[in-house]
């Protein structure tokens, strides 16, 4: 109810407009190929919280926009199923550790939330984006029982350049 309008068409902006705008942008030329995949990201803030009485998280405005990635991700399946072109959505099920969430975490906090080993979401992100367009398509999907469903095996990683771990 405060959240200030400015931070509201940040949120907007990067959570709904950009993979609307560039999944446009690619759509006339996965048309054109006759082939084609598209792999929006979702999250558990996305999922509707039980209640009343209502504990735990609150969904609020990121969830509303994860939701709307979701249905927009139905919409463009819908429109692009003829063209060979496959739409999907991933959440990851834990909290990835980037750089922004370690930022975010207060110095020194012990527990927490789970961290999502990122070979998972890279493996489900594989395969989301090199299934057959006929088959695995219209599907929002969270990383572990993806790679469960469809029997993957992920593999650790490679380090990049200066990249860090919080995963031990």
């Amino acid at each position: 109810l405060t959240l200030p309008e400015k931070r509201l068409q940040l949120m907007y902006e990067v959570l709904v407009h950009a993979p609307l705008d560039l999944s446009q942008r690619v759509a006339p030329i996965m048309i054109g190929q006759g082939r084609g995949w598209i792999l929006n990201i979702s999250s558990v803030g996305a999922l509707p919280v039980s209640g009343p009485p209502f504990a735990g998280r609150s969904v609020g405005m990121y969830g509303a926009f994860k939701r709307a990635v979701e249905a927009m991700t139905n919409g463009f399946a819908i429109e692009l199923y003829d063209h060979n072109i496959a739409v999907n959505c991933l959440a990851p099920t834990d909290v990835v550790p980037t750089p922004g969430f370690e930022i975010t975490r207060a110095p020194g906090a012990a527990g927490g939330p789970a961290l999502e080993d990122p070979a998972i979401i890279a493996e489900a992100a594989l395969a989301l984006v090199t299934g057959d367009p006929k088959v695995l398509t219209n599907r929002v999907v969270f990383s572990q029982a993806f790679v469960a469903e469809a029997d993957l095996s992920p593999q650790p990683l490679p380090p990049l350049p200066g990249q860090f771990s919080l995963l031990g």
